[in-house]
């Protein structure tokens, strides 16, 4: 009766414009419940959380990631829709948004046909040059935007411990490329902690990156980044480092 008369609609709405976390708590709870019991509207209830993925609440869009996650294995088949929408929660300044982006991420990668559009997508949030120069907000998107390649390191690098069987395949959608280049941001420490971690990890799992990154670099900063915790790798790196780090993104195998 409540899918009937629009109230799959009427619930998300509820969950998305409420403020009041309790209300959105029984909402998200109402619309787990409603795509479990009726599979007649499944894809409704599916439409409707990866929608509020893209919610100015964010504790809508942190219960959406979760529901999304308890219910794709009985939806099967990944829509491409959530991938945009999905990747976005990696700006968010809440850390339990971006944990619940990541965990969703790792199990929608079981999808071979969604595969190539999310690691592409992750890999392209490691570029953070195409903000800055906007006006009107600037500042705020330079901020979120050094927030998103922070976490896209993070995930890659959970994905390559996750699904070793993937690190080629984000081999070949330019990762080395834009994992040293993200290596470079002086300007965020953080985005160079988890970069490293990420090609540390990369180049443990392919010794064709390994070589790779060698040839790129050069031996000296190789073994920096090689031996390096990446926890220390802001101060570890030098000026001439960065320098090479940038000039590494225009390198052609």
């Amino acid at each position: 009766m409540i899918c009937e008369s629009y109230g799959i609609k009427v619930v998300a709405e509820c969950l998305g414009r409420s403020q009041l976390s309790e209300t959105q708590e029984c909402a998200q709870h109402l619309l787990h419940e409603l795509s479990m019991a009726n599979p007649r509207y499944q894809t409704q209830v599916y439409k409707a959380l990866i929608a509020l993925l893209a919610s100015s609440s964010s504790e809508a869009q942190r219960l959406s990631a979760y529901t999304l996650r308890l219910i794709q294995p009985s939806i099967g088949d990944v829509s491409i829709s959530i991938v945009d929408p999905l990747l976005m929660l990696l700006r968010s300044l809440h850390l339990d948004i971006q944990r619940e982006a990541g965990l969703l991420i790792n199990d929608l990668l079981e999808d071979e046909d969604i595969q190539q559009p999310l690691l592409m997508g992750l890999v392209n949030l490691l570029k953070v040059e195409d903000v800055t120069s906007k006006g009107g907000g600037a500042g705020r998107s330079i901020v979120t935007a050094q927030v998103q390649q922070e976490s896209s390191a993070k995930i890659i690098k959970e994905i390559i411990e996750r699904h070793p069987h993937l690190a080629q395949k984000l081999v070949e959608v330019n990762v080395v490329h834009q994992l040293l280049y993200a290596l470079s941001n002086t300007s965020y420490s953080n985005s160079q902690r988890q970069s490293c971690a990420a090609l540390q990890a990369l180049m443990n799992e392919l010794i064709s990156v390994r070589e790779l990154v060698q040839v790129m670099i050069g031996d000296t900063l190789f073994e920096k980044i090689i031996k390096s915790s990446p926890d220390a790798i802001p101060e570890v790196l030098s000026l001439d480092d960065v320098d090479i780090l940038l000039a590494s993104r225009n390198f052609k195998e």
